[in-house]
């Protein structure tokens, strides 16, 4: 496939390089007249221009890639849709998302950590199956990153993951209001963070109640 150049645009739309270049770099404003811009972006879609990222990266130092490490997301159906979720967002602001799993293998994860940034990564997503507090490699030492589905043990790093006090607490409180009065939990015997503050969501709602 042969790419399209700038040179290439701005020799169909009869302007310089420099001034295709304002325009594709969304830099026109005040500069250019906005039908002249209206044109080149035509042109530049018709000819089927697309940007030099490698290039592009080298003069602006960002690559708009962001790694998205995970355990075992990529492979589990339901928490799958995290990683759509993620890449949904990034592709809105124009983000390509790099996704690696790791399988719950350290030095897999290690390896794979330092292939994404060789890409030049602009931040990174450390995402987990489910919620617990975990060890942040050191490999993202210095990297913009959040905690997805997880918590940094050492509370440095964003960390985003469910309510599930409230889950407990809405859940019951759904029988309550339907009339019940003698609600049981039964929770799994996996000691995970989530069983523990399910079942204090549900408490505190049965004292709510009275």
């Amino acid at each position: 496939i042969r790419m399209v150049t700038m040179k290439e645009v701005a020799q169909e739309a009869g302007v310089s390089i420099a001034t295709v270049s304002r325009v594709l770099n969304g830099k026109d404003r005040g500069r250019i007249k906005p039908e002249i811009a209206q044109e080149i972006k035509r042109i530049a879609e018709d000819l089927g221009y697309q940007p030099n990222l490698v290039a592009r990266n080298l003069k602006t130092r960002s690559s708009r890639i962001l790694g998205f490490v995970s355990d075992e997301i990529a492979t589990t159906p339901f928490a799958g849709r995290i990683m759509l979720g993620a890449q949904d967002a990034a592709r809105e602001l124009g983000y390509i998302l790099l996704t690696v799993n790791t399988g719950n293998d350290a030095d897999l994860e290690r390896r794979q950590i330092g292939v994404v940034k060789q890409y030049g990564a602009d931040g990174f997503l450390y995402a987990m199956m489910y919620h617990r507090v975990v060890e942040i490699p050191d490999e993202l030492e210095g990297s913009p990153t959040v905690v997805v589905d997880s918590e940094d043990e050492n509370r440095k790093i964003p960390s985003i993951y469910p309510d599930d006090e409230m889950a407990g607490y809405d859940a019951t409180n759904r029988l309550i209001q339907a009339g019940c009065k003698r609600i049981v939990y039964y929770g799994s015997s996996i000691t995970i963070i989530a069983q523990g503050e399910r079942f204090a969501g549900y408490r505190r709602a049965l004292a709510d109640a009275g």
